[in-house]
């Protein structure tokens, strides 16, 4: 499992929400494959996720987050925040949301990625 920072996690308006690691890798590229409506922009160097699609389009800011972080690490990458992680939004209490989808997730990863006993 690679582990790397979250150096930025975005979103204006009606934009995609955007989380960009600390370290990129071109095979970043191939999330796509997941068919779980995380992308990634080369341009950017960030997982991406557009909520205009009709199955997520009522999920929340956390849901959202949670599901990329999720998504990646599905493929093999742990992505966390430290303590300069910029969060950048219009949004009202956006890093808050943000703070608390992250510990929800990263204990939901914690727990489910422990190996069990035979």
């Amino acid at each position: 499992m690679n582990i790397t920072n979250i150096v930025k996690i975005s979103k204006h308006g009606d934009e995609c929400l955007n989380v960009y690691p600390e370290i990129h890798d071109p095979s970043y590229q191939h999330i796509y494959r997941e068919a779980a409506g995380v992308h990634w922009n080369d341009k950017e160097a960030c997982f991406y996720m557009c909520v205009s699609k009709d199955w997520i389009k009522e999920w929340d800011l956390k849901k959202c987050y949670a599901h990329i972080i999720s998504i990646v690490n599905s493929i093999g990458i742990r992505m966390k925040q430290f303590p300069n992680t910029l969060f950048d939004s219009d949004i009202e209490h956006f890093k808050e949301e943000i703070l608390v989808a992250d510990r929800e997730v990263q204990k939901w990863i914690d727990e489910n990625t422990k190996t069990k006993p035979n």
